[in-house]
């Protein structure tokens, strides 16, 4: 079948787009919710296409898959046919319902000619969907294997901003859950928590110990090293790299002797050299680096394209693409400094690239976007001379590998995302202000950032002499700090 489906929650239409059909997936010039497109974080497969909306009324579509309520109106404007009547149409509804059960009414609970999927039991009996008829079909993910270990005796649970969302994220049963076992709370605003819980929960020997967003080096310590966190979340962190990558191992600890006083040896993640299987013990992502024998089989990829300069245009927010013109600049001059410049990306980022080594003057075969593995990528980081990139995730490879780096940030600092200072082979430029990640513009002091800054910073990387000396955290237009 061929499926029309707005790109709104991440997770779940990476699932969905693995399914059998083909899936049209609006996309707007500026990317705005109603028009995400294609995902940039996430590997979707090719038969989930990206459509403009005034190309949808030429295609043939056998159903829509509806996710908000304002969907209907533009299912009518953009394909001119009406769902439910015109064209056949579904209604997924994630969420559960707000405010007072009686009045939880569905804003499909008037149609007969839409089905509404909910995705939990509970949710279908909570929402009042009247007419509609309803079936439950549960989240799902792809099947990444096993990857829970259970060597700790603490339970863990991701929430952004319990304290703010409340009862909505389940905040309420958090206390209930510390009363049975000690518990670690990961996520976005969290350190308001303990003083929203009993004090007997966060006191006790059931306490709650919260963990806000951390600082990228910050986060690889903690979770990889630190005698006092051990375990923690080791497993979650390196399965979530394991599936975005394919490139990180994970070695399990040692316990103390029984009787002695000795410390667990912490159990390592790290990213394995795909060529040689030597793993980069992330511990060090937050001090000078270290290479030591891997406890991994050796992967055996070669680079497609050993030593040569990586241009990456692409980025997952428009608040942190940084002008097309300038990558394009960039590659130009290195090119012509006698470096193999290649323009990596995503499948649907292959016209952006194709778009900068075009204006660079670069060749055909430089354009390597779409063109990779997962693995494959990885090992072009691994054996690349430089990466030049936005503040996205080929830039912690770059940081993961010890490949001299230039990134630039925008809305986000690079104290919080960055590469540790101390890394003197990676440089930050930063213009020294925060902005808001979820623009759908480019962040304005990423635009501060200069062609010629970053040309500079690639050249003292490239030309070896000298870049011991620069200090890799710096605001662009301002004092090296």
């Amino acid at each position: 079948m061929r499926v029309l489906h707005w790109h709104v929650h991440g997770s779940w239409s990476t699932a969905f787009v693995h399914g059998p059909h083909s899936y049209l997936v609006p996309v707007t010039p500026n990317r705005d919710a109603d028009g995400r497109g294609r995902a940039r974080t996430f590997d979707w497969p090719s038969s989930a296409i990206e459509i403009p909306p005034a190309a949808l009324a030429q295609e043939d579509i056998d159903v829509v898959v509806l996710q908000r309520p304002h969907e209907l109106e533009l299912t009518e404007r953009w394909l001119g046919r009406r769902p439910g009547r015109d064209v056949p149409a579904v209604y997924v509804e994630h969420n559960a319902p707000r405010g007072d059960v009686p009045y939880t009414r569905h804003p499909m609970a008037d149609r007969s000619d839409i089905p509404v999927v909910h995705v939990t039991p509970f949710n279908e009996l909570f929402w009042d969907s009247g007419r509609a008829p309803t079936v439950v079909i549960e989240h799902d993910i792809p099947d990444p294997g096993h990857r829970y270990t259970g060597e700790l005796d603490r339970a863990a649970v991701v929430i952004n901003e319990p304290v703010r969302r409340s009862r909505v994220t389940g905040t309420d049963l958090l206390s209930r859950f510390a009363a049975q076992a000690p518990l670690d709370v990961f996520g976005m605003v969290v350190s308001e928590l303990a003083s929203s819980v009993r004090d007997s929960a966060v006191d006790g020997p059931g306490s709650i110990r919260t963990f806000e967003n951390l600082p990228q080096a910050q986060l690889f310590a903690e979770l990889t090293c630190s005698s006092t966190l051990g375990l923690r979340v080791c497993p979650d962190a390196t399965a979530y790299c394991a599936a975005k990558f394919g490139v990180i191992g994970f070695t399990r600890g040692e316990p103390a002797r029984e009787g002695t006083a000795e410390h667990r040896r912490p159990a390592r993640a790290a990213a394995v050299h795909p060529r040689s299987g030597t793993a980069i013990c992330m511990r060090c992502a937050g001090g000078a680096g270290c290479w030591g024998t891997s406890a991994f089989p050796p992967i055996r990829l070669m680079s497609p394209v050993p030593g040569a300069v990586i241009v990456h245009p692409g980025c997952a927010f428009a608040a942190r693409h940084w002008p097309v013109d300038r990558y394009a600049g960039v590659a130009r001059q290195l090119a012509g400094g006698g470096l193999r410049v290649v323009v990596t990306g995503s499948a649907a980022e292959r016209p952006l690239a194709s778009y900068v080594a075009t204006a660079a003057g670069l060749p055909d075969d430089a354009v390597l976007a779409g063109r990779t593995t997962l693995s494959q990528r990885a090992a072009m980081v691994a054996d690349a001379s430089l990466v030049v990139c936005g503040d996205t995730g080929i830039a912690h490879l770059a940081t993961a590998y010890g490949t001299p780096s230039v990134v630039f940030f925008g809305p986000v600092s690079p104290q919080h995302w960055g590469p540790p200072p101390q890394r003197l082979q990676h440089i930050a430029l930063w213009a020294g202000s925060t902005g808001n990640t979820f623009s759908d513009q480019p962040d304005p002091g990423l635009l501060r950032i200069t062609t010629a800054e970053v040309i500079a910073a690639a050249q003292r990387l490239t030309n070896g002499a000298g870049n011991r000396e620069v200090n890799s955290h710096r605001a662009a237009g301002s004092a090296q700090h």
